[in-house]
Order: C-alpha cells, then structure tokens, then sequence
C-alpha cells in the first residue's frame, strides 16, 4: 500500500455508514465514533438545520447530505482543523527577554534605515518620486538579520559558564536529536517510496501513476491533513498547483472572489505609490529575478505580485509572526495607512520566495494566494527575532547542535580555520534555500516543508550538507577553501531527498 494515502476501514459503528436518527439532543453526537473535527463541524451543521427547523428530526445522512450539497464538507472540515492546529500552537512560554529587546532594536533599525532612505533620497514615503534615477540601496539583507541574531547574548538567569558553546547561538534553546527527528519526519525513511527519488528509477512508470492516481483522490477529498500527508513523499508537479493551495487551506481552485481581490491590491498600487518600498521590491525583483536563467521571463509578474503583497493588510493581520513593522503614515485627507500594508519590509532577496512558484502556476493571481499563504504560515518564521520552536533563532541552534553531534571533528576544524558553519548556513536556512537549489530539488524541499507545515526539516538539509562534504571540508586550511567547497553553486548538484534520507537514517546507506 502506499504510504503517502493511508487508509482506515469504515467504522463498524461510524453512522456515515448506517441510517441513524438525529434528535435535537447534542449527546447522541457527541456519543457517535467519528473523526474528531468531522464531528465539530457536524455539531455546528446540525446547530444551524435546528435553529431553522427545530421540531423535524434530521439524520447524520441528511447532514452529510446537506454539507455535500452546500459544498461545506472540505471547507468546515478544514475550518475545525485549522481552528484546531490554531488552539495547538498557541505560544504559552513568554520571550525571553534578550530576545525581545532584540526584536525591538532590529524592528526599530529598519524603521530608522527606512527613513534614512527617503531622506536620503529626498523624498516622503508616499507620493510622488522625482528621484527614480538616482542609485538607491537595500535596507538590509541576511547578513545584518545574521548580525542582530547572533549579538544576542546568553539567558541572564544563566551562569556564564553554562552559557559556553562552540555555536554562534548562545540562547541555551531545546532543540530536536536525531532520534526525534527520525520519528518526526519518519516517513522520509527509504523503505517508502518518494517522489525525488523513485521517479527517476528505471521501471518507474508504475509508481508515478499510482502516484498521479493517489493525487487525484486527495484532491478529491480536499482535506488539508491527507493532503499535508501526501505532500511527505512528493507532489507530481501536474498536482502540485492544487495541493499546495489545500495544504496551505486554500480552496482548491482558484475562484472569481480571489481574482477580485487580486484586482483590488494592483489598483491600490497604481494608486499610492510607496517610493522607498516600491523601489527596493522592484530593485530586488529586477536584480535578483532577471539575472535568473530559470526566472527572467517572469520578472514582471513577480513584481506584481510582490507589489500586491505589500498593500495587504490580510498578510499584517493572519501570519504567525509580525516580521517587521510598519510606517505610519498621514494622508492629505487625514485617513492613516501603514506603510507597507502587509507589515513585511523590503530586504535583499525577499524574492527568491515568490520566484519558485512561478514555475508551479501558469500567472501571477494563482502564485499570489499560495505564496501568500506560505509566507503567513512559515516564511514569517524565518524573518522574525523569537526563541520560539520552529522560528529563525531556534531553527539556527538546532543546525549547530545537529552538525556538532553529526560530526563534531568537522565542526571544531571549521572553528580552527576560522569558520563558523552558521555563518555559511544562515542565509541558507533564512531564505528556504531558494538561493542553493535547483528549482526542481527546491520544490521538492518545499512539498515537505508544506507538507510537514515545519521547517525543521531546513537546518537538517543544512548539516547534511556539511557532513555529505567533510571529508572534504576536513582537508582544508582556510576560511576561503571552505566558502568555495560550499559555493552556493556547488548546491546546484544536490539531491534533496536522498541527502536527507542518508542523514536522518544513515544504517540503510552502510
């Protein structure tokens, strides 16, 4: 069977399978042995067919008829288990508090570089630019985002002492061993079959098609954790386009009200121009995009896009994490804006996020709503200051404790030559590793992250990528030896999900 669409018999007692009547009473629901988030969105159903006809008695099979005719079966589904995951991810634990200050300090430095720009330039923040000609630059990029994390200092309730280690992260965080993330991400074992490796295999036909055939039921089905599920093993890229969009809890297809909205966010950028922020989105598409051999044809709907994503306020209001902040700004009919609308400011590279989705979907309305949701629901989390699991900060320290305990030899010889290994992964790590792969590996990363809706699997991917190299990486005697080893090129020979599978189950490749 495959392993990518697991399977459950029917219920011998599960009422979607037998006619059973529906008193007005909630316990005979709460009594019936169904999937936990079914039943919440069969409650809230059955709550709404009551309070319009409370004296007719309905039954499961009425409801379930309803919601299918209604179309709501997939949507309140995933609602419930979207509220669910919501209710399960809560931060309980407060900031520590030299990560807080960090934040603050690093939110307030681009504030200020910002504004530095525009006066450099001459010019307000909105309105008008006179000064299009004029050479402007970025207001940050990895490396300073790379500078602010790694100046934070060890807990202060801590003895200093305790504090030692050999990372560039001094925040003692608990991060995943191996044995954790052999469990996590336990269907990346070799023994299952993964689109990334068994396509490619001579004899393959079999398996792409079942795998084609797998895809078109849970597209049918269209319910985000089957379909988080069969994004572990890989996505056809035929499929890719829809399964993203429900992993991600977006319907399936792309609907007339999102074109609507797409409209809506282009019209506010013809409208309000952002000097400063416009420029640098449009400078970063047209430095970064057009000097792509895989992305240049599509330099000017990625602008568009990226442009759009500036002026939504849905993105400030529904992502995990607040990245930046943004300006506040009077108009001249007194009415405030935010500046930019979506709270994430221009840096170097930003791009590189939307660029690989142009290749997923045929125009820019379609790669706006994914690359949407996938900033909201993990990009944010690699440009925010937090200690929490699964953010920046602890994704880096789970990168250095992995390639410690991998290989510590390789580690304290990268020290000795005057290298540390976060500073080479660091921006592998912060931009998804959009600027290392190959489009097709790099999607074949994302159709896990997605997947797993983690990035943990980004600082496994990195250590991997040191220890594949170190017998290698051991032999040399200089930091610029290492920096050409690890060349961003060199990255374009990369296999994603063999290099994982060998490093998180490395007993099947001895």
């Amino acid at each position: 069977m495959d392993q990518s669409a697991p399977h459950h018999p029917p219920h011998p007692s599960n009422p979607l399978n037998h006619h059973h009547t529906v008193t007005p009473s909630s316990a005979l629901l709460s009594s019936l042995h169904l999937d936990p988030f079914l039943h919440l969105s069969l409650l809230h159903l059955k709550k709404n067919l009551i309070a319009s006809s409370p004296t007719t008695p309905h039954t499961v099979e009425s409801l379930k008829s309803a919601m299918l005719e209604l179309g709501l079966t997939p949507k309140i589904r995933n609602l419930a288990y979207s509220l669910s995951c919501s209710e399960r991810d809560r931060k309980s634990t407060p900031e520590i508090l030299q990560v807080e200050q960090a934040r603050d300090d690093w939110r307030q430095s681009i504030y200020d570089e910002l504004l530095s720009v525009c006066s450099e330039r001459g010019v307000s923040i909105v309105g008008p630019d006179t000064q299009q000609n004029k050479k402007i630059r970025y207001i940050f990029d990895s490396e300073d985002l790379f500078d602010a994390i790694k100046r934070i200092p060890c807990s202060s309730n801590l003895n200093a002492s305790l504090c030692h280690n050999y990372g560039l992260i001094k925040l003692r965080l608990s991060t995943p061993d191996h044995s954790v993330l052999r469990t996590k991400f336990s269907e990346l074992h070799p023994c299952n079959r993964h689109y990334g490796v068994d396509e490619i295999m001579t004899g393959s036909s079999k398996f792409i098609q079942h795998r084609q055939e797998v895809g078109v039921k849970v597209l049918q089905e269209s319910y985000v954790p089957i379909s988080r599920q069969y994004a572990r093993y890989g996505i056809p890229a035929s499929l890719r386009p829809e399964i993203y969009r429900v992993c991600l809890n977006l319907p399936r297809t792309f609907g007339a009200k999102e074109g609507e909205y797409y409209k809506s966010l282009r019209e506010k950028a013809r409208a309000i121009k952002y000097n400063v922020v416009d420029e640098l989105f449009e400078m970063d598409s047209q430095t970064i995009i057009s000097n792509s051999m895989s992305f240049f044809p599509f330099v000017e709907n990625i602008t568009n896009v990226v442009l759009a994503f500036s002026r939504d306020s849905w993105v400030a209001q529904n992502s995990t994490y607040a990245a930046h902040e943004s300006i506040k700004y009077e108009m001249s009919d007194g009415t405030n804006v935010s500046i930019p609308s979506s709270g994430v400011q221009p840096f170097k590279g930003f791009v590189n996020y939307i660029a690989p989705l142009s290749l997923v979907y045929e125009d820019e309305e379609r790669i706006y709503f994914t690359f949407r949701g996938m900033y909201s629901r993990l990009w944010c989390k690699l440009n925010v200051i937090s200690s929490d699991s699964g953010a920046l900060i602890h994704l880096c320290k789970t990168f250095e404790d992995l390639l410690l305990a991998w290989d510590p030899a390789l580690f304290m010889h990268l020290l000795s030559v005057n290298v540390d290994p976060l500073s080479i992964a660091f921006s592998w790590i912060h931009l998804a590793f959009t600027n290392v792969l190959e489009t097709e590996q790099l999607l074949l990363l994302w159709d896990r992250l997605v997947g797993y809706d983690d990035l943990l699997l980004l600082p496994v991917l990195s250590a991997a990528i040191f220890t594949f190299r170190s017998e290698t990486l051991m032999c040399t005697s200089s930091a610029q030896e290492v920096k050409d080893i690890l060349d961003n090129n060199s990255g374009r020979r990369i296999k994603v999900i063999p290099l994982l599978q060998a490093a998180l189950f490395r007993e099947c490749f001895k």
